[in-house]
């Protein structure tokens, strides 16, 4: 699986302690042990009072890449293992997108950041083909590419002609059969044609569609993850 999520400054990564804020538990820290785009392995600390792995599994958490699920980590012969667990980060949850500016590992999210809006979504590297329809010509398209998408929105490169406030509508093929059609407006862009687009126009079944693809992505990320153990 390729991709990535957000920015770099805040990646996890091996032999890192990190800090987990665990739903009913309050922090909790653990060493991350590996990681793949969208999940980590982490060693949770031996602390008094604080349950092994096996009870950390199912509480939602808080981590400095952002928000997930703690999993049991499974042993050859289907055991529970004690001293790890693993960590799916979310993919959904729709908020303002902002471009990244390329692939990442993990990100934080920065609650109340002065300069940056808070995103609640995981965005994954995606570089794919996209046909935009800008509503502010009333004719033609441009053949772009993503860099990367989330539930909220998408980054979209080759778009030199796009500003700020643009309304458009976008359709990107996420597999067969698998058409996201849906509108929305431009919320910046650079100086190289990158422009960053929030998804705020989406009919249910373009909702499910994306939501989908990105359960997906989560789900090859944790099996990826369990394959290297």
């Amino acid at each position: 699986m390729t991709g990535g999520m957000w920015d770099d400054d805040t990646r996890l990564r091996p032999e890192q302690t990190v800090e987990l804020t665990v739903a009913g538990l309050g922090p909790v820290a653990a060493l991350v042990l590996r990681t793949v785009p969208g999940a980590a392995e982490l060693a949770p600390a031996v602390v008094p009072g604080v349950p092994p792995g096996r009870y950390l599994a199912g509480r939602r958490c808080r981590t400095p890449a952002g928000a997930g699920t703690l999993l049991a980590a499974p042993r050859p012969d289907g055991s529970v293992r004690d001293d790890v667990v693993h960590l799916v980060l979310d993919p959904v949850a729709a908020a303002a997108p902002r471009y990244a500016g390329g692939a990442a590992a993990y990100t934080a999210v920065r609650p109340h950041a002065p300069e940056r809006q808070r995103r609640a979504s995981e965005r994954i590297v995606l570089e794919r083909p996209v046909l935009v329809v800008p509503t502010r010509t009333g004719n033609g398209w441009i053949d772009a590419r993503t860099a990367d998408l989330s539930a909220g929105g998408a980054a979209l490169v080759d778009v030199p002609s796009l500003r700020a406030g643009d309304r458009l509508r976008l359709l990107l093929e996420l597999g067969p059969g698998a058409l996201l059609d849906g509108g929305g407006e431009v919320v910046h862009r650079d100086a190289d044609g990158r422009a960053g687009v929030r998804l705020d126009r989406l009919s249910t079944r373009d909702r499910a569609v994306l939501d989908r693809y990105l359960r997906a992505r989560q789900a090859a990320a944790l099996a990826e993850l369990r394959a290297l153990a």
